[in-house]
């Protein structure tokens, strides 16, 4: 079955004119949900989380973009961010309860970071990418690029032994856009957040 999804989408920030464009990485931004009432997936899960990624740049974006789109700059290469962010923040807790099931909508609110994301020890199952249902496709590790959103389930393992990070690794292996990421964003290109299991 594949159908519209009313889903997660990315509410952003434009203007048009040279001197102010660049909102959107600059920081106005936001996710908006949009529930759809004959979700096929809506007695499925427990609780709904949205988690947003995004990449942080410490200039403003029409500084940026004047040097991405000039002739000092002639392979092209993007902007390469300082930070990255999970909703908005770094080292985001989520409280979880064990044997729950939970719908993550997540989206990459990046301007032009595509980073693989993962649950450790936790296997996702995919129920829609980009606004349309999909069958329940398993996944251990999702690819997003800029602007994508999945939403999956996640059942908590019944352990409260210890917590689980879910993970955003920056893309660094293909050529081009974030080949210096190590040397600049540190942490091994990985921005971790993690779920706190509860009693």
């Amino acid at each position: 079955m594949i159908a519209l999804a009313a889903a997660a989408i990315v509410a952003e920030g434009h203007l048009l004119t040279f001197e102010q464009r660049g909102q959107y990485p600059d920081g106005l931004r936001g996710p908006l949900i949009i529930h759809d009432p004959d979700s096929p997936y809506k007695d499925q899960y427990d609780e709904e989380i949205v988690l947003t990624f995004e990449d942080w740049y410490h200039d403003l974006m029409n500084n940026l973009l004047a040097q991405f789109i000039s002739v000092s700059n002639p392979t092209g290469a993007e902007p390469v961010p300082q930070s990255a962010l999970w909703n908005s923040t770094q080292n985001l807790t989520v409280p979880v309860q064990p044997g729950k099931t939970y719908m993550f909508r997540i989206i990459n609110m990046a301007a032009f970071s595509a980073p693989y994301i993962w649950f450790e020890g936790h296997t996702m199952r995919v129920v829609e990418v980009d606004g349309i249902y999909t069958e329940p496709a398993e996944a251990s590790m999702l690819y997003m690029t800029a602007a994508q959103r999945y939403s999956v389930l996640v059942t908590m393992n019944n352990d409260t032994s210890s917590n689980f990070a879910f993970v955003a690794s920056m893309d660094n292996v293909s050529e081009g856009v974030f080949e210096r990421c190590s040397g600049v964003l540190g942490m091994a290109n990985d921005y971790v957040g993690s779920l706190r299991s509860g009693s």
